[in-house]
């Protein structure tokens, strides 16, 4: 099914529902929905709720699911470390589904192995070539499409000609989101330079995004994207403060910090949450991988239709509100040279290799 066809959820509409499945959310046991005894039950494993991002916006498919009758349930992994446990707790629970997020897929693997009968997707995993047992699928969300058209963004904004930005660490996956941005942004401004700052794979620590932003903004960056999770909440909070600009990320982020938050670059996690309990549901589910992205919806901008966030425009100066406009035209004019297969755009995890990666890995 085309992402693009089904209901759109967003964390600003699912708020409520996403605070209540946060407060029975646990770091061993979780708590159960309110959904009737013979309902079917998924059990969603992994992150930390109120990261207004990645983990929320999981969530956020979550709720929508609950909200249809499905008895749901969220184990909260603070530490990886912890996964593999926590996920066998699941499993002791015996859920139609259990739901895995920011877990490595050999730990998936193995659990699945163990506990044949036993049901697990991923609603975001990276496929580096392991083969799933028939018990796990998952879906793989490509951003670096979406990460690139935020590069145009920030290159058509900036005015310091430097712009950065804050990836949890340094990992295909995370690369994926850095390169394209840094392509896009040159894209729209060959001469422009892009700083990249990693950071130790850590996820809920906004004081370190912060001290890092501050650090990027101090060498001249005037336009920073957060690719960190909760620790990309701080490269917010110093942008709000020191008068420069953030790109947001997972989620809709341009209401945290209005007039701050230029756009988000959107991981829809919530969609293929939906999707993997409705494929479980049917009794339809695909072992393997499902790879979804721009062209399905999976990613793209908070501007795009269907979320259409004009928070920031709506707060912009004239002169700004120019730039706004300029940058949208060329969003446009390189998304249909995307998905025409036109313009090829530099993803470092699945073609890291590409003459597009070549030209902006170093």
């Amino acid at each position: 099914m085309n992402l693009r066809s089904r209901t759109i959820t967003t964390l600003a509409v699912t708020a409520a529902a996403v605070v209540a499945l946060s407060a029975c959310s646990s770091g061993s046991t979780g708590g159960d929905s309110a959904a009737s005894d013979d309902a079917f039950s998924v059990t969603l494993v992994g992150g930390t709720a109120g990261d207004l991002s990645y983990t929320d916006t999981t969530l956020a498919g979550l709720a929508a699911v609950e909200a249809e009758g499905v008895k749901t349930n969220h184990i909260e992994v603070p530490d990886v470390s912890q996964g593999e446990t926590l996920l066998r707790s699941a499993v002791q629970t015996s859920p139609d589904l259990i739901l895995s997020i920011t877990l490595p897929v050999d730990t998936l693997i193995s659990i699945a192995e163990q506990y044949p009968n036993q049901l697990i997707i991923s609603p975001d995993a990276s496929d580096e070539g392991d083969e799933l047992p028939d018990n796990l699928a998952a879906y793989q969300i490509n951003v670096h499409e979406g990460s690139f058209l935020a590069g145009l963004v920030a290159g058509s904004i900036t005015e310091s000609k430097v712009v950065g930005a804050v990836l949890g660490g340094d990992a295909p996956g995370l690369n994926q989101f850095g390169y394209a941005y840094k392509q896009g942004v040159l894209a729209a401004c060959a001469d422009c330079t892009v700083n990249l700052a990693y950071l130790n794979f850590e996820f809920t620590n906004p004081d370190l995004g912060k001290s890092t932003a501050n650090d990027l903004h101090s060498d001249g960056a005037d336009v920073i994207f957060q690719v960190a999770g909760g620790t990309g909440i701080g490269v917010i909070e110093a942008a709000e403060e020191g008068g420069f600009y953030a790109i947001g990320v997972d989620s809709n982020q341009d209401d945290v910090a209005p007039g701050t938050v230029v756009t988000s670059v959107m991981k829809r996690v919530d969609q293929t949450v939906e999707l993997a309990v409705e494929a479980a549901e049917a009794g339809d589910v695909k072992p393997g991988f499902t790879k979804v992205g721009l062209a399905e919806g999976a990613t793209g901008l908070s501007w795009d239709e269907g979320i259409g966030s004009t928070t920031f425009e709506d707060s912009a100066d004239a002169a700004m509100k120019e730039k706004v406009t300029a940058a949208k035209a060329l969003v446009e004019e390189y998304r249909a040279q995307i998905l025409d297969g036109s313009y090829e755009v530099c993803d470092a995890l699945n073609a890291p290799d590409s003459d597009a990666c070549a030209a902006v890995a170093n």
